[in-house]
């Protein structure tokens, strides 16, 4: 689960096994697997990150603290630069 901020300002947390793809536009959008759609005020970038590190079993507040090395770690595990695609997708 990570942490993110919907657009009206509440934070959820989000089953990263849930999310099929993360859109940005203007906002960032999340469509879930059951077709639902989130627009969130958080930074697509921000978001993959912490889907990217969530999936590697790296912690939110471990991710907060170590911000450099776990982006290292996510890199070598995930082969290129965590959040930097526009749009991705998950199967």
């Amino acid at each position: 689960m990570i942490r993110v901020i919907r657009n009206d300002g509440m934070e959820i947390l989000l089953n990263t096994t849930m999310i099929e793809s993360v859109e940005k536009t203007p906002e960032t959008i999340v469509t879930l697997t059951t077709g639902d759609k989130l627009v969130l005020k958080s930074h697509a970038g921000d978001v993959m990150q912490k889907i990217d590190a969530n999936r590697l079993g790296v912690r939110d507040e471990e991710r907060k603290e170590n911000k450099k090395k776990v982006e290292k770690k996510v890199e070598k595990k995930v082969g290129k630069k965590a959040g930097k695609k526009q749009y991705r997708y998950f199967k």
